[in-house]
């Protein structure tokens, strides 16, 4: 009985506490944009490597990037944010400051409740990905298995099972982070 009891408890849960999801929604601005999946098709070589560290060797992958101890958060979007933030600031930051803004932000969804992490792009990045799809990909698994790499090792998704949830869309001036089985423009 104690099990099922844990059980339910834990589904009840969901990983986010809903006051403070509550209080970031209320203060976070609402995107009207319409985004779509970055990560179609099948992954390239080194995209199925990363994946595969971030899966399998995650604290090695995070020390890599320059990304040190990450805490959940009771609102998974906020450790989310932090390690995209640790990420664009670690050991790529030269790389990485070129490619993507440095004002990382929660928005809301339009219509729904939802939260994303925004990571905006450069000039830059916005001609890259107009022209190439592939580098477009690129971004988007590193933004995923950065995420995926912290959860493995810090828990920041608290509990929230990030196969088919943890969602990486874009548009042509930014990215969004989220957590949800449905694609943004269908919530």
């Amino acid at each position: 009985m104690s099990k099922l009891i844990e059980i339910l408890l834990r589904e009840n849960y969901r990983g986010r506490d809903a006051e403070k999801a509550e209080a970031l929604r209320a203060s976070s601005p609402t995107t009207s944009a319409s985004y779509r999946s970055s990560r179609r098709g099948r992954p390239s070589v080194d995209q199925s490597d990363l994946k595969s560290r971030a899966n399998n060797q995650s604290p090695e992958l995070l020390r890599e990037l320059g990304i040190g101890s990450l805490s959940p958060d009771p609102v998974p979007e906020i450790a989310i944010k932090e390690a995209i933030e640790a990420l664009l600031s670690g050991n790529k930051q030269n790389e990485f400051e070129r490619l993507f803004r440095n004002d990382v932000k929660i928005i809301k969804h339009r219509d729904k409740k939802a939260l994303a992490v925004w990571i905006g792009l450069t000039e830059i990045s916005q001609n890259i990905i107009s022209k190439h799809s592939a580098i477009q990909k690129e971004y988007a698994y590193w933004f995923f298995c950065t995420v995926l790499a912290a959860n493995n090792s810090y828990g920041i998704l608290n509990q929230i099972n990030p196969r088919n949830q943890l969602k990486v869309y874009n548009n042509e001036n930014s990215y969004i982070i989220y957590l949800s089985s449905k694609g943004w423009d269908t919530l």
